[in-house]
């Protein structure tokens, strides 16, 4: 008897379990380096409370390092799917494992990324969000217009995107996590949006958030003097903006935080930044965030507001892509399709003298959802460099003009007497007009030359470039500025080891210190690639000299080539993708 009673018990319990167990469900998730933080904590969050729910994280670097199988296993698995700033080629895998592994009625929500992927977007029943790309893109705006929202509206699959998508936007540990919620169980309605601060205003360790930051940035410790201002978006990681405030302060100038939403929080900031940072002054910006600052409705405004606040900014730039080591070892520094959202709009502002502040750092796996985030590293050498070259500029800013020294460039190429000029430009007539308007503006300039005539004489005679003619250069010598050697071996002492051995070494020796380089950081693959495109480069280059000594040079590079393969094998490696990234993912 007492048996049967425990088979019962069992029996209910088993019953009580169902249910659970049925109900559990599987999350697939791809989001950005910057935005795994926050989705690492909230899925922790969620799945305390659901443990028997399942949710896989991964960066699009993830998503394109993972085999095909990989892929289609992690797609067929899910219940459900949120993809959010996936941009180029991370994209279109995407769309084609999508499109092959889930079923037709597995919920899709796509955000922030390719317009080709967030139209995939479906409900449980399997409807598209279904409207143009034109109404998605005036969706993503900050404020959408009332036509947008209202053909959005009169959908429910789009009417659904546009509710999840603000839950997102609104960032925040306890929205994602209600997010997460949701894609879980469908059935839920989406919870409401719990307010996050628009603005921060940060000194140290001190901060003030939203109406509380307006006019009290006393209370932070903030005098009446000229402060520099960081700009940065409120949702992203602290180390970057708090390190350059901190060896700005090591030159002697106090420095805040502003940190903003956005788009429009971030234009209401600039806009009314005198009021912002009282009894501060801006003296200076330093501005970390990419694309234009105010977003596309916001970016005259912001403009003309940079032009108000009249002071140097300058562009600090995270790099997301490469570690420190494969940065300064990459040809090209910044990924080529990164110039344009780090680089070339913030130019359009105004925001120039790029420097990049932080890079990836090593991998940190999380066990519970599989994410493999890699929080930024500061290089302190740069934000130094940052931060010196901000105090100069102050420093200039004060001189008056007739102590400011200044440099004219002008085009002496190929090197020699007769070679001033440009394409179709009357170079000479255009220096002796600036010349004389920096006379006019109160520069030292010395006697000049009455006509353009006369002052390419004087160039001709005194500013070109002769390196082939020692005379002529033993002659200029005694005519022109000097930098005596000992000055000169101290800075070449500064430079970096790669420099040093390029200047006296050569290729090979530039190539000595990065392979060192390479190795000490275990950075294997970055090495191999340095050593494969400098061997083929002097391959190429002996191969087509005219020299009787070309053939042993030949044989020569072969053999360092075979000793080298052996140390350094060629692997196979799947390298980071690079794409664009949302300001808003």
């Amino acid at each position: 008897m007492s048996r049967m009673r425990t088979l019962h018990r069992l029996a209910s319990l088993l019953a009580l379990a169902t249910p659970l167990l049925a109900q559990a469900s599987t999350l697939f998730s791809v989001v950005t380096e910057r935005a795994a933080p926050t989705a690492i904590e909230a899925a922790h969050r969620q799945l305390a409370s659901h443990p028997h729910d399942r949710i896989l994280l991964r960066t699009p670097a993830q998503m394109m390092a993972a085999s095909d199988k990989q892929l289609a296993q992690w797609l067929g698995q899910a219940d459900s799917v949120l993809a959010v700033s996936v941009f180029g080629e991370p994209a279109r895998r995407l769309k084609d494992v999508l499109e092959r592994h889930t079923k037709s009625q597995t919920p899709i929500l796509a955000l922030n990324g390719e317009a080709s992927l967030s139209l995939m977007s479906r409900d449980t029943s399997g409807s598209l969000v279904n409207f143009p790309a034109e109404t998605l893109r005036q969706l993503t705006l900050e404020n959408p217009p009332e036509a947008a929202l209202t053909a959005a509206a009169a959908l429910p699959p789009a009417r659904h995107w546009l509710a999840a998508r603000r839950i997102w936007q609104a960032g925040g540990t306890e929205n994602t996590q209600a997010l997460f919620a949701h894609q879980l169980d469908p059935r839920q309605p989406l919870a409401p949006i719990k307010p996050e601060p628009t603005l921060r205003l940060r000194v140290g360790n001190q901060e003030l958030s939203d109406d509380a930051a307006w006019g009290n940035a006393a209370k932070l410790g903030l005098k009446s003097a000229p402060t520099v201002v960081v700009l940065d978006l409120a949702n992203m990681d602290g180390s970057a903006p708090a390190a350059i405030c901190q060896h700005i302060n090591q030159q002697g100038l106090p420095c805040v935080q502003v940190l903003s939403r956005w788009g429009g929080a971030s234009r209401e900031a600039l806009e009314r930044l005198p009021e912002l940072i009282v009894p501060a002054r801006p003296a200076a910006l330093v501005v970390l965030q990419d694309f234009v600052v105010g977003a596309a409705e916001g970016r005259e405004a912001v403009t003309e507001a940079f032009k108000k606040i009249d002071v140097p900014v300058f562009k600090a730039i995270r790099l997301t892509e490469r570690s420190a080591t494969q940065w300064r070892l990459s040809p090209d520094g910044l990924p080529a399709d990164s110039v344009q959202y780090r680089v070339a709009l913030p130019e359009l502002q105004g925001i120039g003298q790029p420097i990049v502040v932080s890079a990836l750092g090593q991998a940190k796996p999380d066990k519970l959802t599989g994410i493999e985030s890699r929080p930024p590293v500061v290089l302190t050498a740069e934000v130094d460099r940052l931060a010196a070259r901000l105090g100069r500029w102050l420093t200039l800013r004060a001189k008056a003009n007739r102590d400011k020294r200044i440099a004219v460039i002008y085009y002496n190429h190929p090197p020699g007497r007769q070679n001033i000029g440009a394409d179709n430009l009357d170079v000479p007539a255009s220096l002796f007009d600036m010349l004389h308007a920096l006379k006019a503006a109160g520069y030292t300039v010395g006697e000049l030359p009455t006509s353009p005539e006369a002052l390419l004489d004087r160039i001709m005679a005194h500013g070109v470039n002769l390196p082939e003619d020692r005379a002529a250069l033993k002659e200029l010598s005694a005519a022109v500025d000097g930098v005596k050697a000992a000055d000169y071996a101290r800075w070449f002492a500064t430079l970096p080891a790669r420099v040093q051995g390029e200047m006296t070494n050569g290729p090979l020796g530039r190539l000595h210190a990065e392979v060192l380089e390479a190795e000490q950081a275990n950075e294997k693959a970055v090495g191999r690639k340095r050593v494969d495109a400098v061997l083929k480069e002097l391959h190429h280059l002996v191969e087509g000299a005219d020299h009787p000594k070309r053939k042993s040079a030949i044989r020569d590079l072969k053999a360092l080539e075979k000793a080298i393969s052996p140390a350094w094998p060629t692997r196979p490696t799947t390298a980071a993708p690079r794409w664009p990234r949302s300001t808003a993912g």
